[in-house]
């Protein structure tokens, strides 16, 4: 009978955890570096510990939050909305104050967060933030916080039903999944109102849609930058600084109750949203109509091939709004042809399948994969920007320019219309 084999260990470092210790106000536990065996677990002791942090969190025993904790709890919540772990440097140098570091000790008394703190030259010096426990620390910033998310999330989700717009199905898709639990209730409702906002194709000043859905006009200004991080331009959903107005030019007429309205002799005008929604009819040129998302290759169309082409040229200003809607329609009434163009993106593409509700036999232009391929500029897509297109690929895999979504994953970058103002005398 022959020997077993010896067994020789073959050692690797890892991470190991400490047990959690009573200190103050706080617990910490100490992660030490150590060698260990890969086949048996056999831990070779060094001469000198390798501590590579030190962890803090509350012990359990304060409450009671002065408005400056609370003020900070407020804060912190917002950022931990799309994030885990937040890097301490660039937290204190964005919130500033000499006592930055320590509130953000005192509010980690209170729960809902853990302190990361790493060895350095003989001292321990904070490094990251952690949350372990959102609805704490939301009703440490606000008391009945947690409650009111549910409430709100609870109401998002049975009127969030049904929608057709691609930019609301998106937004009520969001919600019905479980990323929406990391969410604050205010940002709950702006997305809900958001929703039903591109869904019935408004447009409305950015102060009157704060005051109306958050209660004043100035809070959507501090809220905006992290709202677009999860839908994109709040313009191009419909909240601009000011009401709707409904730019074109070319040629064409249209008529009005009280009379025709040549658009040749002009560069371009805008009409209100009022007088767009007067329009009974319209003369579409034979070139038929151009509608273009962003305003500057609008302009250049106009500029460059309205005439030549003999286009009605229309701006949808990001997601069209009724009044664009309105022009859309009558024109589509008037069998002209009707081509659309947008950015080779996303929202590009929802913009267009927009349309494509209003004016079915409308035609998506310089939006194909062999455009996207062919643009000598592009910009790379951003982790959510990817996400959000596997989700609207996996919802939609066989609706209008999916094959054009798919080639944008591909290449994992998108086309912005301005980079295709020289291809736009290509349009057929």
């Amino acid at each position: 009978m022959s020997a077993p084999p010896t067994h020789v260990c073959r050692f690797r470092y890892i991470k190991k955890e400490g047990n959690w210790r009573r200190s103050g106000a706080f617990q910490e536990r100490e992660i030490e570096r150590i060698s260990t065996c890969e086949s048996c677990g056999t831990e070779r002791i060094g001469r000198f510990r390798r501590i590579l942090a030190v962890e803090k969190e509350s012990a359990g025993d304060v409450s009671n939050p002065d408005i400056y904790v609370r003020g900070l709890a407020r804060k912190l919540e917002t950022l931990f909305q799309t994030r885990d772990l937040i890097r301490a440097e660039p937290l204190i140098r964005q919130l500033g104050g000499a006592r930055t570091e320590a509130d953000i000790e005192r509010l980690a008394e209170y729960g809902g967060i853990r302190l990361i703190y790493q060895p350095r030259s003989g001292a321990l010096h904070l490094t990251a933030i952690r949350v372990i426990d959102r609805s704490r620390l939301a009703e440490t910033g606000e008391p009945g916080a947690e409650q009111l998310r549910r409430v709100a999330l609870d109401e998002a989700r049975r009127q969030l039903v049904g929608f057709e717009h691609p930019e609301a199905q998106a937004i009520a898709d969001l919600i019905q999944s479980d990323a929406a639990q990391l969410l604050d209730y205010r940002t709950v409702r702006v997305l809900r109102a958001l929703a039903r906002l591109v869904e019935d194709a408004e447009i409305i000043p950015a102060r009157l849609f704060s005051a109306k859905v958050l209660g004043h006009s100035k809070a959507l200004i501090g809220m905006r930058r992290r709202l677009e991080r999860i839908v994109g331009s709040l313009e191009r959903l419909g909240i601009r600084d000011s009401g709707q107005t409904v730019m074109m030019g070319g040629s064409g007429i249209l008529r009005l109750p009280h009379g025709a309205l040549d658009l040749s002799p002009f560069h371009y005008l805008g009409l209100s949203r009022t007088d767009a929604l007067r329009i009974d009819s319209i003369e579409v040129p034979p070139g038929g109509v151009l509608i273009v998302e962003n305003l500057t290759p609008f302009e250049a169309c106009v500029d460059l091939i309205a005439e030549k082409r003999q286009l009605l040229v229309l701006w949808s200003s990001g997601f069209p709004g009724k009044g664009v809607l309105h022009v859309i329609r009558k024109a589509a009434e008037s069998k002209a042809a009707v081509r659309i163009w947008c950015d080779v993106d996303l929202g590009g593409v929802r913009i267009a399948r927009s349309i494509l509700r209003v004016a079915p036999n409308a035609v998506p232009v310089l939006m194909d994969p062999e455009t996207l391929r062919a643009a000598k500029s592009k910009c790379p897509l951003d982790p959510d920007q990817l996400a959000a297109i596997r989700r609207d690929l996996t919802l939609h895999p066989a609706i209008a320019l999916a094959d054009t979504l798919k080639a944008i994953q591909s290449a994992n970058a998108w086309v912005e219309q301005e980079t295709l103002i020289d291809n736009i005398g290509t349009i057929d």
